[in-house]
């Protein structure tokens, strides 16, 4: 009894070590042809799992706009730590839009004050796009 057991978690295992993977959201909402570029300050750079957030404040009209980024452990890997994007920096940030046209993106770079490039580089597929 105890070999099939075995057997069976040796089976099963595999499909369950694939769960958590299943769980990841799909990068569909962002319109991964397109670029936009926003000026303005930061409000919060929410360096966060699963995805970091940063949210600024466009220079043109004053809207909010949320930009979805990688994980804290996948920023660290390219240098950008929690503090690369204080409250009150004036920001560009490249981004893919949202397809149903609200007021955010998913980053692809942060371009600082200082004229420095955070080449952010999203999870999401290029597909398409040609700059």
């Amino acid at each position: 009894m105890l070999k099939y057991v075995v057997i069976t978690f040796t089976l099963l295992l595999p499909l369950l070590l694939g769960i958590p993977a299943s769980a990841h959201h799909s990068h569909a909402m962002f319109d991964t042809t397109k670029r936009i570029s926003i000026s303005g300050t930061v409000v919060d750079f929410e360096y966060t799992n699963p995805h970091s957030w940063l949210k600024v404040t466009n220079e043109a009209d004053g809207a909010l706009w949320a930009f979805e980024t990688n994980s804290p452990s996948q920023l660290l890997r390219k240098n950008i730590k929690r503090t690369a994007l204080p409250t009150g920096m004036k920001v560009t940030v490249t981004a893919m839009p949202l397809k149903d046209g609200r007021a955010g993106g998913q980053i692809v770079s942060v371009k600082k004050e200082d004229g420095t490039i955070l080449p952010i580089e999203p999870e999401a597929p290029t597909a398409g796009y040609t700059p």
